[in-house]
């Protein structure tokens, strides 16, 4: 196997395991860290909602890296 097409594939890993966490997670910048779209403003749901937004941003790194991976596995 190439250099690139291992740096294909690991790309493609980074993706689904982003997607799954943003499918799970939902995007971030629906809640915010005060948790103003929750309605029942408790403390326990406000935390929730900052863990949520939280592991989003590391779904949508996850994405970045891997479709930057791919980019890069097409100049190799």
């Amino acid at each position: 196997m190439s250099d690139g097409n291992l740096l294909n594939s690991v790309g493609l890993i980074f993706d689904i395991v982003g997607v799954v966490i943003v499918w799970r997670y939902g995007l971030p910048g629906l809640l915010t860290d005060e948790g103003e779209m929750i309605t029942t403003g408790k403390e326990d749901e406000i935390a929730k909602a900052k863990c949520y937004k939280r592991i989003s941003r590391w779904g949508m790194g996850s994405l970045v890296l891997g479709f930057s991976l791919q980019l890069i596995s097409n100049f190799l």
